[in-house]
């Protein structure tokens, strides 16, 4: 039939044009039934926050069989010094990064908001076409958070960096 299933996801404008607007693999479903594409929230993160390198959206399940929509965002230092003046700290990063989150956030419908992020300055897990290795990134973060017997709510806002290295030194000792 001439069609090529790629897994990706798309809309025709009126005019025939194809825009895609993620991949199925990586779709999130709400308790609600509703849909949310990790690709367009990181596009919005990347693109509205001059400091972040790159970004990486997605669904973290919770006590009430619902997910909440989580982000690791990976800064890029000297943008992050040029927009704070400074070499920052936790608490200047962490007050920098809460405002571009409630940013980005407002630019969405309520449902697909970010409700936390960690960031760091490592960069993301990807394939030979530079394409992020989500389910890999997913579970490092996991991983590393039940190393530390912490959850992704409780690090929200926090540097994983420290996490995700104590993880790659333990896996390299075994």
């Amino acid at each position: 039939d001439g069609w090529f299933r790629t897994g990706d996801l798309g809309v025709l404008s009126g005019r025939g044009h194809l825009r895609i607007t993620g991949r199925v693999k990586s779709m999130i479903v709400l308790k609600n039934g509703k849909k949310v594409f990790p690709e367009e929230i990181e596009s919005l993160i990347n693109k509205q926050l001059a400091f972040v390198k790159e970004s990486m959206v997605w669904g973290e399940p919770d006590v009430d069989s619902d997910v909440d929509i989580c982000a690791r965002i990976v800064l890029d230092r000297e943008k992050v010094i040029e927009e704070l003046g400074a070499e920052p700290d936790e608490t200047h990063l962490k007050k920098l990064l809460d405002t571009a989150i409630r940013k980005v956030n407002s630019i969405m419908p309520s449902f697909k908001t970010v409700r936390y992020y960690t960031y760091g300055y490592q960069d993301l897990v990807k394939t030979t076409t530079l394409k992020v290795k989500r389910y890999i990134e997913v579970e490092r973060i996991r991983k590393a958070l039940a190393g530390a017997s912490t959850s992704v709510k409780a690090a929200a806002g926090r540097n994983i960096d420290a996490l995700l290295e104590r993880l790659s030194h333990l896996f390299e000792r075994n």
